[in-house]
């Protein structure tokens, strides 16, 4: 337990948390893609606007993949897993 917790303190990045911290908006946890866009273009220097689509597209990929999966509407019916 000690050596996972050396290992994991062995790979957090301060420097990325710094930065990422400083483009947080208020007490959101996840970017924007406003705010992604600004970090892509002051930190990065990319100028995202050569290639939007491209920068649109990887930010949906990853957005979507920490989103969490959807709930249904107000008196939906979540769908049970069939028993076999």
């Amino acid at each position: 337990t000690q050596f996972l917790y050396f290992v994991r303190r062995l790979k957090e990045r301060k420097d990325v948390k710094q930065i990422y911290k400083s483009f947080q908006s208020g007490s959101k946890v996840e970017m924007d893609k406003v705010t992604f866009f600004s970090f892509l273009q002051r930190e990065q220097g990319v100028d995202v606007s050569a290639d939007l689509e491209h920068w649109t597209n990887t930010f949906e990929k990853f957005a979507r993949a920490t989103r969490p999966k959807a709930t249904p509407v107000d008196g939906g019916e979540i769908p049970l897993p069939r028993s076999a």
